[in-house]
C-alpha cells in the first residue's frame, strides 16, 4: 500500500504514474507538469483522511494531471479534453471537479 489509511497499492501508483506520463507528453506539456502531478497526488495520498482505494485512482490520476495542467501550462488541458478523450467518458465532470475541490482542500 501508499499509505496504510489507504488501500492503493504500490503497483497501481506506479501503473497510474506511467500512464500520466504518457498522457502528458502525448499533449505535449511540460515535464515539470507530470512532477507536480506526481507530488499533488503523493500529498493527497499522505493527507486525505478518507480511505482511497485502487478503483479510485484513475479518477485521482486524472484530477491531478488537470491541476498540474492549469498551474504550470501555458494553454491548459481543459476539463472537457480530461474527460472526453483522457479518460474516454469513464469520468464525469462533476466527478472530476469534486476531486479537484477535495485534493485542494486536502492541500
Amino acid at each position: 500500500m501508499v499509505h496504510k489509511r489507504h488501500e492503493v497499492s504500490l503497483e497501481m501508483r506506479t501503473k497510474m504514474l506511467d500512464w500520466m506520463i504518457e498522457v502528458l507528453s502525448s499533449y505535449k506539456c511540460k515535464e515539470s507538469t507530470w512532477f507536480i502531478s506526481a507530488e499533488v497526488m503523493d500529498s493527497y495520498l499522505m493527507k486525505e483522511e478518507k480511505e482511497l482505494s485502487n478503483k479510485d485512482v484513475h479518477l485521482l490520476g486524472v484530477t491531478c494531471m488537470l491541476i498540474a495542467s492549469k498551474y504550470e501550462e501555458v494553454n491548459p488541458i481543459s476539463i472537457t479534453t480530461f474527460q472526453a478523450k483522457i479518460a474516454h467518458g469513464k469520468l464525469s465532470k462533476d466527478n472530476i471537479r469534486a476531486m479537484e475541490y477535495s485534493i485542494l482542500y486536502a492541500l
